[in-house]
């Protein structure tokens, strides 16, 4: 590599020995500088090459073991490794042998239902995660709750599920999966407004294959010195991203998995050179000479496109890639249930070939005759065709065989029953109950049991959640200068909009995944255990829907629910007042009360605000901003307002505004407490006869004096002795 300055080659003799102005002498220096970047660059290149080469040696037959399980998970499951006298391009590889025709390859695809199962189990249910924060203080409790709410927001709008579904087929297939988290600054988004962003955390599968660690005896990925991950990319992406010419590379178009997939025996061959290689490495401290404090690189074939050895990207100091696990081995690289399985699909595909074959020749069978009886091209199977033989001698008679013999019919179902086991997926984990078990007790434990074997697989997938968390959370602490609206479902189903920036989390990164949150339930075991709860009324009818996951339930669940969803929106409208609009609101109410005080004489011997002067009738003083209407059912209002004040969200509220919530639910109290006395004062009447509904609060014959004061009822207490509120939200 050489740089020219000034039309001089600074390394000559005559360069280093002439007589130069100041001016001259600090040119030099700098492109002695340039020099000496431009050859630091050179060796970390061939140093990145060498590590790769090393890298990849090493799991040579890691990764023969990973291209028979994708074999067999396809269906090719007659496969062979090719021998080293096949040639270059075709020794190693997978090929199917070639066999004559009569002979049958009978495939029956038990490996893929087994992953599909397995990918089920790990990804049916999402782990649930809590922020833990960093004290008792107001604003560290509102770190942990808006650091649960940018979590929430991130998992739904990024279609998380998906991506780790991904990344999952992998870890099935290979044994280990990844994860890619990291933050592209180039990236452009919206949020609920429409307002233009710049910048986002993006996610990405991971398949063993491009990605290289240093030691194969390391489990944990953050105890390796570098991970490399080496993918290929069109040229004109290269062109686009790094802004430099980059030619098309043979080595990138042959040196990746993907061709092999495609063509299993010739993988490589004709493959054109339309991509370059890209190799991304990051480092830990101390890994190479020139990053000290870790850094991250990239090369691009024979060049270093990126360079920053400053330390570590991001802000969590990890590497941005998260492990999955399957089957541990006591290295790096776990294995996969489909190694285990293969054998036994082998010899079930060769049992049923075998027993295909054997009925073949009973349907059509082999004949015996004297030679030159019979001309054999004459005996063809076609229906009521006459042979004719040679008179004089004997005419064809059919080769007599022997019926295969029962312990060969039974193999078949050896096979399957061994797999079964082997894979722990028995009939109760393919959703087929067992003859005679129809209680959902036994249900749950055949399932319990079934999934015990994979409890190291589904710590693994907990670990890898709660990783994926918490750097998403450091990564928006970084990277979010500005406020950004994220919408939000609150733990009682009410939707919400939050305004926030990447410090109002700084103490709210510490989330925690649930352990054991991460394993599948049983629906039916599930849904039977809520109707037996709900019959013996441990809980209401309206919760017990709300908790079934079954299809239409959600319609009916909803019109019972209606007015809980009200008193949601309410809660919503009165956490968001502005302090001005409750100081003004405030300022009228006094002004109204002095008047009332002024207009009705009883007002101190009325609770509820005193009566009309003209109609008699007690009066409902709008002490509150958010009304209470005639027709909300105030029982469950009063409920979800309690149920929502007994909440992080509201203590962390200004007072003036937890004034209002107070106001508000003693209004519902009131409400309640004077529709039971008109009930009260109205002659009996039986509501059917008159084709009417009983008035709400008053469904079970509940009078006034069996009512508790309107204060008991706003502070959510018990009703009083020997006596039962009506239903929550009856029909």
């Amino acid at each position: 590599m050489t740089v020219v300055a000034n039309g001089t080659n600074p390394l000559s003799t005559e360069a280093s020995n002439s007589t130069q102005s100041p001016v001259d002498m600090a040119t030099d220096a700098n492109v002695l500088e340039q020099i000496n970047e431009q050859k630091k660059l050179k060796e970390f290149l061939g140093w990145v090459d060498e590590q790769y080469t090393r890298a990849k040696s090493a799991r040579v037959a890691i990764e023969r073991q990973w291209y028979l399980n994708m074999a067999f998970y396809q269906g090719r499951q007659w496969v062979m490794f090719a021998p080293s006298n096949m040639g270059v391009g075709v020794a190693g590889k997978l090929m199917t042998p070639p066999a004559p025709p009569y002979r049958v390859r009978s495939i029956t695809n038990r490996v893929r239902s087994v992953i599909r199962t397995e990918m089920s189990r790990l990804t049916s249910n999402k782990p649930n995660s809590s922020v833990v924060p960093a004290s008792s203080e107001d604003e560290d409790l509102f770190a942990a709750q808006a650091g649960e709410q940018v979590w929430e927001s991130i998992y739904a709008n990024h279609k998380l599920p998906i991506i780790f579904s991904r990344s999952i087929f992998w870890t099935v297939i290979c044994g280990t999966g990844f994860m890619k988290i990291w933050w592209d600054k180039n990236s452009k988004t919206y949020d609920a407004k429409g307002t233009e962003q710049f910048g986002d955390v993006k996610f990405a599968p991971v398949d063993p294959f491009h990605l290289f660690v240093p030691d194969l005896t390391e489990q944990e990925i953050e105890n390796q010195a570098w991970v490399m991950n080496v993918y290929t990319k069109p040229v004109e992406w290269a062109k686009r991203i790094y802004g430099e010419d980059f030619s098309a590379s043979v080595v990138a178009a042959t040196e990746i998995m993907e061709n092999a997939f495609l063509n299993l025996q010739s993988a490589g061959n004709n493959a054109k050179p339309d991509s370059v290689l890209v190799k991304e490495v990051w480092l830990k401290a101390g890994a190479h000479k020139d990053f000290p404090q870790g850094g991250y690189a990239v090369t691009i074939d024979d060049r270093v496109v990126t360079y920053l050895p400053q330390g570590m990207l991001f802000k969590h100091c990890e590497f941005p890639f998260v492990k999955f696990d399957h089957i541990p081995t006591g290295g790096f690289y776990s294995a996969s249930i489909i190694e285990d399985v293969i054998p036994i699909q082998r010899e079930l595909n060769r049992t049923r070939s075998q027993i295909i074959e054997a009925k073949n020749r009973m349907a059509k069978p082999q004949l015996i005759a004297p030679r030159g009886s019979v001309d054999p091209s004459k005996i063809t199977s076609e229906p009521g065709i006459v042979i004719q033989y040679r008179p004089g001698l004997a005419p064809p008679q059919p080769l007599p065989l022997q019926p295969l013999p029962g312990y060969v019919l039974q193999e078949v179902d050896r096979g399957i029953a061994d797999i079964e086991d082997v894979t722990s997926q028995h009939q109760v984990s393919k959703g087929q109950t067992p003859s005679g078990v129809t209680a959902a007790t036994a249900i749950s434990y055949l399932q319990e049991r079934d999934d015990s074997v994979m409890a190291v697989t589904y710590q693994s997938v907990e670990a890898g959640w709660e990783k994926i968390a918490k750097q998403t959370l450091t990564l928006i602490n970084q990277f979010w200068e500005t406020k950004r609206i994220i919408q939000v479902t609150g733990v009682d189903g009410s939707f919400d909009a939050v305004a926030l920036k990447g410090s109002d989390i700084s103490t709210g990164l510490d989330i925690r995944v649930e352990a054991g949150s991460a394993l599948p339930v049983s629906k039916a075991a599930r849904q039977a255990l809520l109707m037996d709860l709900m019959t013996q009324g441990l809980i209401p009818p309206d919760q017990g829907l709300k908790m079934m996951d079954v299809g239409g339930v959600n319609k009916l669940y909803e019109q019972m629910a209606i007015d809980e969803r009200q008193a949601q929106r309410e809660n919503l409208r009165m956490r968001s007042l502005p302090i001005q609009q409750i100081e003004e609101h405030t300022k009228k109410a006094m002004q109204s009360q002095q008047t009332a005080e002024m207009t009705y004489a009883n007002e101190a011997e009325n609770p509820m605000g005193g009566n009309d002067i003209q109609t008699g009738e007690p009066l409902l003083m709008p002490e509150s901003i958010v009304p209470v209407n005639t027709w909300d059912n105030h029982q469950v209002h009063i409920e979800v307002h309690n149920r929502f004040r007994k909440g992080q969200a509201f203590e962390l509220l200004d007072d003036r505004v937890k004034a209002q919530f107070e106001s508000h639910v003693q209004m519902h109290a009131m409400a309640l407490n004077q529709t039971a006395q008109q009930a009260q004062q109205m002659p009996p009447a039986n509501p059917e006869e008159m084709g009417e509904t009983p008035p709400p609060g008053t469904e079970s014959g509940i009078t006034a004096e069996q009512l508790p004061p309107p204060e008991e009822m706003a502070a959510g207490g018990p009703p009083p002795e020997g006596e039962v509120l009506p239903a929550v939200g009856a029909p």
